[in-house]
Parts: structure tokens; C-alpha cells; sequence
């Protein structure tokens, strides 16, 4: 999963400085292809801190983790997708994987992501109707 985030990542951003050069030919149509751009970079970040957050979750046996912590013997290791979590049980506490920073960060640029997104498609939308 995680070559393929990277993959991902790289190609949105790729793609979003493809969007602003071309928002710089096109001046007419130059809001849609800005906010398009955006978009996409937002996007790129987002899924570099998602995998980021997956890849801290990796570790070979699991099960010894929780010794190797001082935190009583192995329980279960529950995994989450979005929010991105990790949490690995012991019998003396509950160990969460992915870093406190990686949630409060993914979630606000997947939103602005969105936002930024609907934005372009209003504007394009937009910039037909009127035949700017």
C-alpha cells in the first residue's frame, strides 16, 4: 500500500503542476485550472501523510512489540483506514502506532482537498454559462 501511495502522491502533484501551467497558457479559463491545481496538490499532500501515517504502523512481529515496550504481554492489533490508526493492545495499556500529528493534518487537506475541488467544477461550470 504504501509504494502505491507514494505513486499516487507523486502523480497528483505531477498533475497539479500540470494544471498550473496550464492555467498560465489558458488566462481566460485561468480560476478553474488554479483551483484545479490546488485541488490536486492538497490531494498529493494528503496521501503522502496518509501513507506516511500507514507506513509507521509496520513493524515484523507484532506480537513482541508490546514486551519490547514495557506494556504486559500481546492482546490484539486493531488497524483503521480513516482515521488513520493503529492501536496495539497489551494487558498493561494501549499503544497508538501512527503519530499524534498525522489525523489533525490529513483531515483539514482532505477537506480544503475537496473544497478546493467543487470550487473548480463551480467555476468551470461557470465560466461556460457565461462564455468567459
Amino acid at each position: 500500500m504504501f509504494p502505491l501511495s507514494l505513486i499516487l502522491a507523486a502523480a497528483a502533484l505531477t498533475a497539479s503542476a500540470m494544471t498550473a501551467m496550464a492555467a498560465r497558457r489558458d488566462r481566460r479559463h485561468a480560476r478553474p485550472f488554479v483551483l484545479g491545481s490546488v485541488a490536486l496538490g492538497l490531494l498529493g499532500l494528503a496521501i503522502a501523510v496518509h501513507a506516511y501515517g500507514q507506513a509507521t504502523m509496520f513493524y515484523f512481529m507484532i506480537d513482541e512489540q508490546c514486551p519490547g515496550r514495557g506494556a504486559g504481554e500481546f492482546v490484539a492489533f486493531r488497524e483503521r483506514f480513516l482515521p488513520v490508526s493503529g492501536a496495539l493492545e497489551c494487558t498493561g495499556r494501549t499503544i497508538q502506532l501512527v503519530p499524534a500529528w498525522v489525523n489533525p493534518t490529513l483531515m483539514p487537506l482532505l477537506a480544503a482537498a475537496v473544497l478546493a475541488g467543487l470550487a473548480a467544477g463551480f467555476a468551470r461550470r461557470r465560466g461556460l454559462r457565461v462564455g468567459v
